[in-house]
């Protein structure tokens, strides 16, 4: 699966999650388990210096100029010629750096640009807010950015950031580079993801019941355009223990019944039906 497939997949498992709400907090990112797949995804070395798109001596130069993010140094290489890997963090760092040096930046410039938002936990290895504003960018509507202003202060920030700081502080000469379209340029623009972030809590749920259930089966009742209730039925052709075929019927929200059907005096199969309405 490339890069771009596997990423995609991730964001739409998450999407499905009916209790999955976009935008999120700093701190849901931080503590809320919910996003461990997506930290996954961000975290995950499996990109090359091909992948980058920038070429073997520049990379080289600008690891000199010590520019390149720490966790490079400490998790990927046990010696200079070993070969370097990247997160999907990292490498977003690396398109930026190509976009400030278009913009004219000198290395110096970038390695003060690179202390104000590249800040490494050593614990954790990974960049929490540089990773925070990126997964934004990733898996939600929003996009962030980069914001360089005249006086060479540096940091991330929202378009509702720029937008209520020009209301209170009046407009200001800055540089601001898109976060989303450093992602766009790596193959990782997901146009689709805004609709399906306009579904409904039972149409979440629906898409959750027909991917991850296991079920033979998943009818929905539709009235006025809205879902109105699931059925989802799950068949085994192996004999079950009572306990199991309890607890398979009681599992989640929904309410149902057990057809079991006997051959020769033993159990043949098992059908478990749970249906699940929504009040409207």
């Amino acid at each position: 699966m490339s890069p771009k497939a596997d990423h995609q997949e991730k964001a739409y498992e998450l999407l499905r999650r009916s209790d999955f709400n976009l935008p999120f907090t700093f701190a849901n990112w931080q503590t809320d388990q919910k996003f461990m797949l997506m930290q996954e995804k961000l975290r995950e070395r499996k990109y090359t210096t091909k992948d980058t798109g920038i070429p073997y001596r520049v990379i080289n130069h600008w690891e000199v100029s010590k520019l390149m993010p720490e966790g490079v140094k400490i998790g990927n290489r046990q010696k200079d010629s070993s070969w370097r890997t990247f997160s999907l963090t990292e490498v977003a760092w690396l398109k930026i750096v190509a976009r400030l040096r278009n913009f004219g930046f000198s290395l110096k410039q970038i390695v003060e640009v690179k202390a104000c938002i590249i800040h490494w936990n050593k614990t954790g290895k990974y960049y929490p807010n540089f990773e925070y504003n990126l997964a934004q960018a990733l898996f939600s509507s929003k996009d962030t950015y980069l914001r360089v202003l005249t006086d060479g202060a540096t940091n991330l920030v929202s378009t509702e950031q720029v937008e209520m700081e020009k209301i209170l502080g009046g407009s200001k000469d800055m540089l601001l580079i898109s976060t989303k379209s450093v992602l766009s340029e790596l193959g990782l623009d997901f146009p689709e993801i805004r609709s399906r972030l306009e579904l409904s809590e039972e149409e979440f749920e629906l898409f959750d019941e027909i991917r991850h259930s296991g079920s033979n089966e998943v009818r929905a009742g539709i009235k006025n355009g809205k879902i109105t209730e699931i059925e989802a039925t799950k068949t085994s052709a192996k004999p079950l223990l009572d306990k199991d075929i309890r607890a398979e019927a009681e599992r989640g929200e929904m309410y149902g019944r057990v057809i079991t059907q006997y051959e020769e005096g033993k159990q043949k199969s098992v059908q478990i039906v749970k249906r699940k309405r929504f009040d409207k």
